[in-house]
Order: structure tokens, then C-alpha cells, then sequence
């Protein structure tokens, strides 16, 4: 499969993977200014940018280190995206031009990141939103859905300030 793939129960990304966020990086400032104008025509005066590594996984229960008796695919995935996040974090220190072309404002941890930047989040999904179905395939096709499930996927949105900055 193309992309950011896993091995069974692995949080290291398969050889490749490096090339795909990068194409994936270099493209991104293609798609921001079609970002912005949704925001603003959302009337959003206060947003971000969210590029988001989402982790997946099959649906194959994997035992929790952190959590004894838990389904460790929680884990797994939330790894498979912190992974990515440290990739693409990597990436943008080692090209200042794309940091700045992107707007990610990755350095600062003491003070808020201003409006309309560009911030990062890494989310987990389990094996909750399978991007292949496995109902009624064959071993062989099962085994490719599973593959192509244990994934991380690279999205790129905007969402309202008050959104992230709300509290409970």
C-alpha cells in the first residue's frame, strides 16, 4: 500500500515513509490560502490552521502496557501519530522556508500561537475508523485491509480558536 503504513503492532513507520510526508509537506502550501478563505468565510476572525497526523490501526486487539486488560490499539495508535508529529516536527526545523511557508509555529511553548497559524495535533482512532472494510473478504484481501488500516493520516483543516481554547 501507498502512504504511512505500519507492521502488525508497530508504532515505526514502514521505509518510505519519510518520502510521503514530505511530498505531503511540500504540496501543503498549495492547499492553505483555500484553508484561510474557508475560515474567514466562515467569519472565524479567530482561528487555526490544524495539521493533524491521525493514527490508525487494524482491528486486531493488541494488548495495553498503560492500561492492564485495555485495548492497546488506543495506545498504538496514539504512538503511530506521535511518531508522525516528530517526523514532520523534524522536517520543518531541519527547512526554516517551510516552517515559515506553512506557518507552524512549533518553538514557542511558553505563550499562545497567534490567530491563523498553523499548529499541530496528533489524535489516535483506535480501530474505529477502518479505511477499508473487512466484511465478508477472502484471508488474502483481509490481510491487504488490515495492512492498509494500520495507518497514519496526514489532515489539514481550520477550526475556530474558541473550539481549542475551550475548557471543562
Amino acid at each position: 500500500p501507498a502512504g504511512i503504513v505500519f507492521s502488525s503492532g508497530s508504532s515505526r513507520p514502514l521505509p518510505g515513509s519519510r518520502a510521503v510526508v514530505d511530498c505531503i509537506l511540500d504540496d501543503v502550501p498549495n492547499r492553505l490560502e483555500k484553508i484561510h478563505a474557508y475560515a474567514r468565510s466562515q467569519g472565524w476572525g479567530d482561528y487555526y490552521v490544524i495539521l493533524e497526523a491521525a493514527g490508525h490501526t487494524d482491528n486486531d486487539w493488541a494488548p495495553s502496557d498503560l492500561f492492564p486488560g485495555g485495548d492497546g490499539n488506543w495506545d498504538l495508535s496514539s504512538a503511530r501519530a506521535n511518531t508522525l508529529i516528530h517526523v514532520i516536527e523534524d522536517r520543518l526545523r531541519e527547512n526554516p522556508s517551510l516552517k515559515q511557508r506553512l506557518g507552524v509555529s512549533i518553538d514557542s511553548a511558553t505563550q499562545q500561537a497567534p490567530s491563523a497559524t498553523t499548529i499541530l495535533r496528533s489524535s489516535g482512532y483506535s480501530s474505529h475508523l477502518p479505511a477499508r472494510s473487512y466484511e465478508g473478504l477472502s484471508e488474502t484481501l483481509l490481510r491487504e485491509a488490515k495492512d492498509f488500516n494500520r495507518r497514519v493520516e496526514i489532515r489539514l483543516y481550520a477550526e475556530p480558536a474558541s473550539i481549542l481554547r475551550m475548557r471543562f
